[in-house]
């Protein structure tokens, strides 16, 4: 998995399943199942990241490569997260009869919230990362072009 296409489409595929509603629903039944959504969401999270801290596999990708990597891994979770956002009832039966935690939220509009958050503050170190990698790309090109 320390490639960046297989690692790539693994993170999406768990990332897009584990927000089926029918994973969801019957997951959320249970300690469980809850932990193995969980599990699923940290071993996507190392799956994508992997790459990047694996230079020997990574680096012959350079830094527009791994410019493309992360932004590929901003664009995938969108669909869930504008199903969230832009739905009209909550996507999971869970949401629809759990207590509240704050009571200003209906359950619709605690998915939404929910929604928001996964795609705005999920992608912050994905651009913070690819800005790294740009800014160090060019840094070392201008570092070359200077010793040449």
């Amino acid at each position: 998995m320390a490639r960046a296409i297989p690692g790539l489409l693994a993170y999406n595929l768990i990332v897009i399943t584990t927000h089926f509603p029918a994973v969801v629903d019957p997951a959320m039944q249970s300690q469980l199942g809850s932990f193995l959504v969980d599990a699923s969401w940290l071993s996507a999270g190392l799956i994508l990241w992997w790459p990047l801290v694996a230079p020997p596999a990574f680096e012959r990708l350079g830094t527009f490569g791994k410019m493309g990597y992360l932004f590929g891994a901003t664009v995938v979770p969108t669909i869930p997260a504008m199903m969230m956002v832009f739905s009209d009832w909550p996507m999971y039966a869970l949401y629809e009869l759990a207590p509240r935690v704050d009571v200003r939220f209906s359950a619709n509009e605690d998915i939404m919230l929910a929604g928001l958050m996964m795609k705005l503050l999920g992608d912050i170190p994905l651009w913070i990362a690819l800005m790294v990698i740009f800014f160090r790309g060019t840094a070392r090109t201008a570092q070359e072009e200077a010793n040449a």
